[in-house]
């Protein structure tokens, strides 16, 4: 039977919640770099600096664009764009491996932040995390599933350290529908009803192997 709660359930850890959709809008950066992929007419500048390929002024081949002191760009171009595959690095202390469309990121990809995340898996049209996925926080901390706009969205699966995994549904960055709360190893286990990131409804599910009713501790 189905409880019925107002709000989450205090039991469970507040980092076990969706503290991580935040980080989610902050991977957009590479597409921001270079006027969104397109070099200017001249091929050297002080803030630009290129060699490879090219056809008439613009970047078209194989190449490398220096962008100021830090961000590096080298693989393919298209009429002065990012096009195909490519290396990125940035200030930021970030590098993206994969390909490119149209000067962003679209396709598969793995863009590691150093100290922060590695996510592998699908960019969509505005260089976001979209379609299928892994992001890894390290310390046995991911998430795998689906993605939409950079956030959670549809079938995923959250482990947290300690391993306590949520596998269920996900609608812009939050649980939203029906979903499975566990920790692998233990006896704990809680199928619930989640609306925008809160356990509204839930049911302690009975230990098969031991014929009782588990008290909620996680």
């Amino acid at each position: 039977t189905m409880i019925n709660s107002s709000e989450p359930i205090a039991t469970i850890p507040p980092t076990f919640q969706d503290e991580r959709n935040e980080i989610l809008k902050s991977n957009n950066f590479l597409r921001d770099i270079s006027k969104n992929g397109r070099l200017p007419n001249e091929l050297s500048s002080p803030s630009f600096k290129y060699s490879g390929d090219s056809k008439g002024k613009v970047a078209h081949g194989t190449g490398k664009l220096k962008i100021g002191e830090h961000s590096t760009y080298q693989g393919n171009f298209y009429k002065g764009r990012y096009h195909g595959y490519g290396e990125m690095t940035v200030s930021e202390g970030a590098l993206y491996r994969g390909q490119f469309e149209g000067g962003v990121p679209r396709g598969q990809g793995v863009l590691e932040k150093k100290g922060d995340y590695e996510y592998r898996g699908e960019f969509g049209d505005n260089g976001l995390f979209s379609g299928s996925g892994v992001l890894d926080f390290g310390n046995g901390e991911y998430y795998e599933g689906g993605f939409k706009n950079g956030k959670f969205e549809g079938s995923g699966k959250y482990v947290w350290p300690g391993k306590m995994t949520f596998e269920g549904i996900y609608q812009n960055g939050l649980k939203h529908g029906e979903g499975i709360l566990k920790r692998e190893g233990s006896c704990f286990l809680v199928k619930g009803i989640w609306d925008k990131g809160n356990l509204v409804k839930y049911e302690l599910v009975q230990d098969i192997m031991h014929s009782m009713t588990l008290p909620f501790h996680p």
